[in-house]
């Protein structure tokens, strides 16, 4: 079911708009998600969620745009 909903979204996301806005998109919301996975002082979404978010960057080729921190 989950799996259907988010081939739907990435779907229509790639009718509506150019694929390099979509992809800016997803990385911008992937951003979001991370911020907010590192921020949880439980583990288990840096195990489930963190591998999920880059499986879908490589199946996508959506790279993480983040600026390096030195």
């Amino acid at each position: 079911m989950v799996e259907s909903m988010i081939a739907a979204f990435f779907a229509v996301l790639m009718q509506r708009f150019p694929k390099e806005d979509v992809k800016k998109i997803l990385d911008s919301l992937f951003d979001e998600v991370e911020d907010m996975v590192a921020a949880s002082p439980n583990t288990w979404d840096d195990k489930l969620v963190l591998p999920a978010i880059n499986i879908i960057r490589d199946y996508f080729d959506i790279p993480d745009n983040d600026p390096m921190v030195q």
